[in-house]
């Protein structure tokens, strides 16, 4: 702690920071960020919403749907990573979006058929 006493004019005060891994806080000054997580209808992401990340923390995300439909695909920054559950991001340095796609889960029966004949 710095205690000015007697003050009689402006001072400047200047603070730097490292992370705990002894990396260099960047350029952009900015020590949190944000992903944005949503889901269509037929499942949803967790945690959603607009989610805030220190600097170089690691988030997951958990994509689950609903019954009767499943994952389609996963988009993170706007590109398909595929039908993928979970999702981490790993020292997060930058804003990020991810989206999940679900489809109706189609399923197809098959009957076997047999005549007799009669005779």
């Amino acid at each position: 702690m710095i205690t000015f006493v007697n003050v009689r004019g402006d001072h400047k005060i200047a603070a730097y920071f490292e992370s705990a891994g002894g990396e260099d806080i960047g350029d952009d000054g900015k020590l949190f960020y944000t992903v944005n997580a949503s889901a269509d209808e037929g499942g949803y992401i967790s945690p959603e919403g607009s989610v805030i990340v220190p600097k170089y923390e690691n988030i997951t995300f958990s994509i689950i749907s609903n019954d009767g439909n499943r994952i389609s695909n996963v988009l993170v920054d706007g590109k398909g990573i595929g039908a993928v559950s979970e999702k981490t991001f790993n020292k997060v340095m930058s804003d990020h979006t991810i989206e999940a796609k679900f489809i109706e889960d189609s399923v197809e029966k098959y009957y076997k058929v047999s005549f007799v004949a009669a005779g």
